[in-house]
């Protein structure tokens, strides 16, 4: 019996998060409506950790330009800030999520602001 598509899909993304950190410490790997998976490994001897980010549910997708860049941009914010890998991911998929609702690749300052503070104080 074949697995269902969706199965070894998410098999397939994390098997290229893990494959990722051979170039570096943290990989993500975007898959659009599926969620987000984040590998970690600290150094050569340590575990590899992977965390599984769910994307936010989107009813209405307008426009889906910019939602890669928005993702890397709050990924990146947050972990410049020290929150947790998790928290990392949690951020840039809300961020994202929010994008592709509207016209055009960018959220108002305050929109931004506001989805860092719920997410980011949860």
């Amino acid at each position: 019996m074949r697995k269902p598509n969706s199965l070894r899909t998410k098999k397939q993304v994390k098997a290229a998060a893990r494959a990722l950190l051979e170039y570096c410490q943290t990989a993500v790997v975007t898959d659009g409506a599926n969620g987000a998976t984040i590998a970690h490994k600290a150094d050569d001897k340590s575990e590899i950790e992977i965390y599984e980010v769910a994307t936010p549910i989107v009813t209405n997708v307008i426009d889906t330009n910019g939602a890669g860049d928005n993702y890397a941009g709050a990924f990146l914010y947050a972990l410049s800030q020290h929150y947790s890998l998790p928290e990392c991911g949690r951020l840039a998929s809300e961020v994202a999520a929010q994008v592709i609702q509207q016209f055009g690749p960018r959220l108002a300052s305050q929109d931004y602001r506001d989805i860092a503070k719920r997410v980011l104080s949860a």
